[in-house]
């Protein structure tokens, strides 16, 4: 019972309920009336939804919102979202796409069909993405290929950074070396993850180079003749670039099949490097 002439009253309740309000009037002179309704209170929704994270790029990025929202009683309508990126939507599960990394402020709209509202405000988390790259160069057989990170962090924290060569060979760390075996293409594979579990990988192919066999022929000569050498060096792939001869007398040569003069007879030690 209240005696003022307007006011507001709480109603504690655990679901929808009526009640048979009354108002009485009374004038200076006593007299009275009476007017009575029913006041009919519906509960409220609960809005609520979880904080959601994800990493950006490469169509890991799809947040899913799920609208966790309650009520006492009585039905939820359809619930209206805004993502913080200027995008809207309605649903009860929405999928939403950021065009970049960033911490977003989500606000849910929930409402009753009796009207009641409530707002919950929640985050969205979008990790930055590594984007994997590495440097290296091609090495001739039986020197070490030199490896190292050369990734775009995109502010991101490093967590991880793996490698595997030629398929059988790991490692981890920014780079490193390994020990050539065979010629041809060898596959360098790198693997980064951030410290917010954000991953990229790549793998690009280095050449690793065969060595040339040198090989040559001559004939015999007299003393004071002109002495042929025929280069018939060899390599399993690319072209031989370059060739020098030490003749044994303190002579040499760059061309590809050199002729030589001894002044002297003898025995001399020829080279083809």
């Amino acid at each position: 019972l209240d005696t003022l002439n307007g006011l507001q009253h709480t109603l504690r309740m655990n679901g929808s309920l009526s009640r048979n309000v009354k108002l009485v009037a009374i004038s200076d002179a006593n007299c009275t009336d009476t007017f009575q309704t029913t006041v009919s209170v519906f509960p409220g929704p609960r809005a609520a939804f979880g904080n959601r994270a994800a990493c950006f790029g490469k169509g890991a990025d799809t947040l899913r919102f799920n609208d966790s929202s309650t009520l006492l009683s009585g039905m939820l309508m359809q619930p209206r979202w805004d993502f913080g990126d200027g995008k809207t939507d309605s649903g009860k599960l929405v999928k939403h796409v950021y065009a970049a990394a960033g911490t977003y402020t989500v606000t849910l709209f929930a409402s009753s069909n009796n009207g009641c509202k409530d707002t919950f405000i929640g985050s969205a988390l979008v990790h930055p993405r590594p984007v994997a790259a590495l440097r290296s160069n091609g090495v001739c057989i039986g020197d070490s290929l030199r490896f190292s990170d050369n990734s775009n962090w995109n502010g991101a924290g490093i967590g991880r950074i793996a490698w595997k060569i030629a398929a059988s060979d790991s490692f981890s760390g920014a780079g490193g070396a390994w020990k050539t075996r065979n010629p041809g293409m060898t596959p360098v594979y790198l693997f980064v993850e951030s410290d917010r579990r954000c991953s990229d990988s790549r793998t690009d192919s280095f050449r690793v180079y065969p060595l040339p066999v040198p090989a040559f022929g001559m004939a015999p000569v007299c003393e004071d003749s002109t002495t042929r050498f025929h280069d018939s060096s060899r390599i399993g792939f690319g072209s031989i670039r370059s060739r020098n001869w030490t003749f044994g007398d303190g002579n040499s040569s760059s061309l590809t099949h050199p002729t030589h003069r001894y002044s002297t007879g003898g025995r001399f030690t020829v080279w083809l490097y």
